[in-house]
């Protein structure tokens, strides 16, 4: 018998065993954190959460929890099976959004954007990861929409993982989708491993920070836009201190500056080695005496 049609006879497996045979015969990786969007076929993703809602209703009965009779939990798996595929693993299933990319009209000096909010989990208990991040970019030739910052953001940590690697992560593909190498990415966030299970502690938050470019290769770049990201650079290790902050009156905003020591360098040096350093403390002493200008007139009316 011919082996297409012998095979058209036979029981269908689960639609998870047809997927991972894809991505084994394309020599490619699916661990916890892989977007494997690429190997799914239209369609098979509602196969894919009614099999897991499926398996979930198993490990309810293992329970022991009488989802029969309990009225809180006749559509638990359900609903549980839809989270996972749609929702808080979404990043793992679904590709990455549309990024398009802009000519950089001659803006070469760093820019940050954030917080941008963190909801991930972790791999280990499938507990959440919760917090802000926060990205520095020194453009190139092209530069992204805002927003795509946020949406790669979102789309790497929608599934279970480890900060670390989300951190590379979110570097690496800022670094491909922003065509430039100076790429610095900051993370801070709660780990629900920590505080809801374990030891409990609910004042330990972790900070993670990838430098690449001219951040790793000048790490006393640092930046007054924000004064969480001069916290998570101070935690990285990048500034020692937040010496100085003062908040803008009109934008509400708060400025920031790490304590460089900029005693230990020459005018010259600054110049010759650590341009990006010297840009970035002329602006930050513009910035600083504009908010003493407006404390004082505040203070004089």
């Amino acid at each position: 018998m011919d082996d297409t049609l012998k095979d058209s006879w036979a029981p269908k497996g689960p639609v998870s065993k047809t997927i991972k045979e894809r991505i084994q015969k394309a020599g490619k990786r699916f661990h916890a954190n892989d977007n494997i969007s690429e190997f799914i076929e239209e369609g098979e993703m509602e196969e894919l959460q009614a099999e897991v809602q499926e398996k979930l209703q198993g490990v309810l009965d293992s329970l022991v929890i009488d989802t029969e009779h309990d009225h809180n939990t006749q559509e638990t798996a359900k609903r549980v099976a839809k989270m996972y595929i749609k929702e808080t693993f979404g990043g793992r299933f679904k590709p990455m959004p549309r990024v398009t990319s802009f000519p950089n009209m001659g803006y070469k000096s760093m820019y940050t954007s954030g917080p941008i909010s963190i909801r991930s989990t972790c791999a280990h208990h499938f507990q959440n990861i919760v917090g802000k991040a926060w990205v520095g970019i020194i453009p190139n030739g092209e530069v992204i929409g805002l927003s795509k910052f946020n949406r790669i953001v979102h789309h790497i940590v929608e599934r279970p993982q480890i900060q670390e690697e989300m951190t590379t992560q979110i570097a690496e593909e800022l670094k491909k989708y922003a065509k430039t190498e100076n790429i610095a990415v900051v993370v801070k966030a709660e780990h629900h491993c920590m505080t809801h299970r374990g030891v409990r502690e609910h004042e330990s938050d972790m900070t993670t920070a990838i430098m690449l470019g001219a951040f790793k290769q000048d790490q006393k770049i640092t930046t007054d836009y924000d004064p969480g990201w001069t916290e998570g650079l101070m935690t990285a290790g990048v500034v020692t201190t937040a010496k100085v902050e003062m908040p803008d009156m009109d934008s509400g905003m708060t400025y920031a500056f790490g304590d460089l020591q900029m005693d230990l360098f020459s005018e010259q040096e600054l110049r010759d080695k650590y341009p990006a350093l010297q840009q970035a403390y002329e602006h930050y002493q513009s910035v600083l005496e504009v908010c003493k200008t407006k404390e004082r007139e505040d203070n004089e009316n």
